[in-house]
This record gives C-alpha cells, structure tokens and sequence, in this order.
C-alpha cells in the first residue's frame, strides 16, 4: 500500500511541477513579478535604452496543462496568457525608464490592447521547449504595434514550389526565423509555430499619448536629430505596411526581421525598405 502512495506522490508532484506555469493564481502572479522586477528592483539605465526595436526573448516548454485533451499539443487559447506576459515585459525591457519614471512620481502608466491577432501555422507538442520573441516594430501618431512569433530550434529545409500569394493558411510554406546571419558560427534558423500582432495604446486618463513621446523619453538622447527622425519616419512606414499585410504572415514575419537590431547613422541610408 505504501508503494501505491508513494507512486501516485511522486506523479503528483510530475504533474505540479510541470504544469506549474497554468495552475491557479499563477499567471497573476507571473505577471505582478515581471511589474515588481521593473519598478522596484532594477533601475533604467540613466540614458535609457538604445534601440526601441529591442527583441525581447523567453523560454519556457508546453505543460501538459495548456494542451488539448484531442492531439495533445497546446491549445490555441493559452497562446493568448503568453502573448500578455511577453507583451508586458517586452515594453517593461525596451521602455523601462519611462515606467519607472511613471512610478517615482506616483503614476501608473495605462497601455490597453486595442486588437490582437494570431496565425497558428505548426503545432506545439506536450512538454517541447520554444521560445517568444517579441520586439516593438513601429508607431503611428496614435497606436504602437508589436510582432511575436513562437518559435523551435530546426534547420531550414527548402521549398520546392515558390512562394505564391497567400490566399488561404494551406498555402503557407514553413516559415524560419533567422538568428545572428551577421555572424556565421552563430547563425541559426526556428521553425515559427505562430505570429501574433498586437496594436496598443498609451493612455493619461482619458488623454491619448503620442508612441513617439514615450519612445523619446525612454531612449538614448544621445542620438542625432537625423537618426531620430529617421527612426519615426522608419516606425510610420510600418504601421502602414502591418495595415496592408494584416493577413498576410510571410510579410508579417519580414516585417518582424527586417527591425533594425542596432541604431547607427548607417540606418537613415537603410530605411529604404
């Protein structure tokens, strides 16, 4: 009888222990640690970040909670709990002075999602590892986009048929993210599993707060006039172009590589897309 116990404890605690991420309470408190870490125990660097397309990256593996009970493989909803978290801490890491400058003079800075979306092009097995990458990739006057894209380590095969416009999910081909090309010994393809957009706002009350505003306070100030221009013609481009390929996840994913990884005077020559 002991035995008996001693097994189903130890499945017990398997089953905790992996799927700890989805058990009660727990995305509550996921979330109120990603706030505490930024406000309270890291200051912002005195200059601020130097790149607002900054790619901020988690890891994590698919507990046998956020699957589905029919193949097995993460149920679509739960993509949405990580999105929000990816989300939060992505503006936490790229605009992190201007939060914390929020918070020191008794301000809670106020970001509601107006819209998301997301294109599920590969399943994600019970218990595999993937990453999230997420990075800001542009503004308008009003709205300020993000791209995430779920990802595996898996080397790139090739296609056979070309790349057709997209009129239906069947006619996506698999997509790759492409890391460190600039340096070959490092340089790696993940297979994309899902794309995800979201559209935001920056709100004061009920006043509406221009991207640019936030950009430029929780930014280096030591840039030239000519690249900081350039940095919010380059952000309007985007939003234009997420307008017109909402649907379309080859160009979403392009959109998402083509931010610049570094901010040098070179980029205002590079912004011809």
């Amino acid at each position: 009888m002991s035995l008996l116990f001693k097994s189903l404890f130890v499945v017990l605690v398997f089953l905790l222990s992996t799927g700890k991420k989805y058990l009660p309470g727990v995305y509550t408190a996921r979330w109120l640690w990603i706030i505490l870490k930024y406000l309270k125990l890291i200051k912002p660097k005195a200059e601020g970040v130097e790149n607002p397309f900054v790619e901020f990256t988690r890891t994590t593996r698919c507990s046998w909670l956020e699957c589905d009970i029919f193949g097995f493989h993460k149920n679509n909803a739960t993509y949405f709990t990580e999105l929000d978290l990816a989300r939060t801490e992505t503006f936490m890491f790229a605009l992190h002075r201007y939060f914390y400058n929020e918070y020191q003079n008794g301000k809670i800075a106020f970001i509601p999602l107006a819209t998301v979306q997301a294109h599920f092009l590969k399943e994600l097995k019970t218990f595999q590892k993937y990453y999230i990458r997420t990075r800001i990739v542009g503004w308008g006057d009003k709205w300020i986009y993000l791209i995430t894209i779920f990802t595996i380590p898996e080397p790139e095969r090739t296609v056979d048929a070309e790349y057709q416009p997209i009129k239906v999910l069947q006619d996506i081909p698999p997509l790759y993210h492409h890391l460190d090309n600039d340096n070959p010994k490092r340089s790696h393809t993940e297979r994309v599993l899902c794309l995800s957009v979201a559209k935001l706002i920056f709100k004061n009350g009920r006043q509406t707060i221009q991207p640019w505003d936030i950009i430029q306070r929780s930014c280096s100030s030591s840039a030239s006039s000519t690249l900081t221009s350039a940095v919010n013609e380059y952000a309007h481009d985007v939003e234009s172009k997420i307008g017109n390929y909402s649907q379309n996840v080859v160009e979403l994913l392009k959109i998402y590589e083509n931010s610049p990884s570094q901010l040098s005077e070179n980029f205002v020559a590079k912004l011809k897309l």
